[in-house]
């Protein structure tokens, strides 16, 4: 799975010093399952980001990647508009 998601990182832009900064925050990324965490990059690419911006906010933001589209994410998404 590690392997994995450094994959899915890289192809987002988010390799060595920007990985730095988005482990510390959210360690168990590395550890979650790469169909989870690319249902998340489909759903803000849904929305209209571009995969540069899915991986600035995933630095910015990783916790986000952990959270549940259905329970979460899209809550939040009708709340903000």
């Amino acid at each position: 799975n590690m392997k994995l998601m450094v994959k899915e990182f890289d192809k987002l832009g988010v390799r060595n010093k920007r990985m730095g900064k988005v482990i510390p925050k959210m360690p168990q990324l590395l550890l979650c399952k790469p169909q989870e965490f690319l249902k998340v990059v489909s759903f803000l690419e849904d929305l209209g980001f571009e995969k540069e911006v899915v991986g600035q906010i995933l630095c910015r933001c990783p916790e986000l990647f952990g959270c549940s589209i259905d329970k979460t994410l899209q809550k939040k998404i009708v709340f903000l508009t």
